[in-house]
């Protein structure tokens, strides 16, 4: 049920807006890591903007978003997009936001522009050969539009609402709640494990390692991995929050996703009017490889800010929550 901005509400709103837009204005400083064919770095904020959209909407979520966005361009900040820095972020957040009010057709209409818009685009590379097998650039992208349009959307949309300090679990739930956490901690603990060892292996190969070496990098990238995926799963086993955590995993995807496309359009735009002469072949080439670590990262990064600032603030009612007046509170 959405909440209305009536005159109780809206003052917690436009606090929400300054601490947001402060907060991701701050971490647009920190970096993730540099653009393929620009002179910039992913930021920090990339991992907050599906968040800030889940936890405040897609109105005052977008708000912030580009509000921050200025402030930090205020501060120093360069410019990268032509003023249209905000787009990225500001698509992923605004797309979360109507993601958790369940409206699916703006998210449809919306990933189905982004990537018509890219395919048809002449600086696109529609696929890369990889062996004897071409892959389109945007399999990855697919793979996140057939995540949206599965049951697993709707799962992941009502654990996240569902998310209330104010219910208690019966003792006997616990148990099994337990029970259930601990395989959690040894399959994620597992699959942390295989998933290093497979890019491990894919690193070796696009890196034309030896047998020896590749062997060496994939045990440890697996063991490394495997220890982080340990950690975080343990941490969700203590707050008791699988069911939050995989969803924010589910829409944190979705989320990447489309803003990795909203930023591969405006990349085109930015190195199609200032790098003459650029080889677009070798540069998509390059973004097909780093790509899906990338966006990897920030999916985990989200996951590990997301848990617990909504365990943080989910003790004063989340704005995507019915409010409940002081005649039900003391009904309830």
């Amino acid at each position: 049920m959405n909440l209305k901005l009536n005159s109780r509400t809206t003052p917690k709103y436009i606090a929400l807006i300054s601490i947001f837009s402060a907060l991701y204005a701050m971490l647009r400083y920190l970096p993730l890591g540099p653009m393929i064919g620009l002179a910039g770095s992913f930021s920090l904020s990339d991992a907050l903007a599906p968040l800030i959209g889940i936890i405040i909407g897609p109105f005052a979520g977008g708000i912030s978003v580009i509000t921050g966005t200025f402030a930090a361009i205020a501060f120093g900040k360069p410019v990268m997009f032509f003023g249209l820095d905000f787009l990225p972020g500001f698509i992923n957040c605004v797309a979360m936001g109507f993601l958790i009010k369940r409206k699916w057709a703006p998210i449809i209409a919306l990933y189905a522009l982004l990537l018509g818009i890219f395919i048809v685009s002449p600086h696109s590379l529609l696929s890369v050969q990889v062996g004897s097998l071409a892959i389109p650039f945007t399999w990855l992208h697919i793979v996140a539009f057939i995540v949206f349009l599965s049951p697993l959307r709707s799962i992941a949309v009502n654990n996240i609402k569902k998310v209330n300090n104010t219910h208690k679990t019966a003792s006997n739930q616990q148990q099994q709640q337990h029970h259930k956490s601990n395989n959690s901690v040894i399959l994620g603990t597992i699959s942390g494990v295989i998933l290093g060892v497979i890019l491990g292996i894919i690193a070796g190969q696009i890196l034309s390692l030896s047998i020896s070496s590749n062997i060496i990098l994939s045990i440890s990238a697996g063991t490394i991995l495997g220890i982080i995926w340990y950690a975080v799963m343990k941490f969700i086993k203590k707050v008791n929050m699988q069911n939050m955590t995989y969803s924010l995993i589910i829409l944190a995807f979705i989320g990447t996703m489309l803003q990795h496309m909203t930023g591969s359009l405006l990349t085109q735009l930015t190195v199609g009017v200032f790098g003459e002469g650029t080889d677009f072949t070798a540069m998509w080439t390059a973004i097909f490889y780093v790509y899906p670590f990338e966006r990897i990262l920030i999916v985990l990064f989200t996951v590990c800010i997301g848990v617990p600032l909504i365990i943080a603030i989910k003790k004063s009612m989340l704005p995507f929550e019915t409010p409940i007046n002081e005649q039900e509170k003391s009904i309830t």
